[in-house]
């Protein structure tokens, strides 16, 4: 399979529909990301600090 021009450790195939490649084209509007999982996610402190460097902590 070909490898992507911009992103060479994607391959072509895998990246057609894949979110990030919609979300730069803005081919669609899509939906939020909505995590899977079995129970809630729950808050721990621990996460704090590293969400607060990346700019995200406001979100959370």
């Amino acid at each position: 399979m070909a490898n992507h021009p911009r992103y060479p450790l994607l391959e072509m195939f895998y990246d057609e529909r894949h979110r990030g490649k919609i979300h730069e084209e803005r081919t669609e509007v899509l939906k939020p990301l909505r995590p899977r999982t079995h129970k809630l996610l729950t808050w721990d402190d621990r996460y704090a600090p590293y969400l607060k460097r990346a700019g995200f902590l406001p979100l959370a």
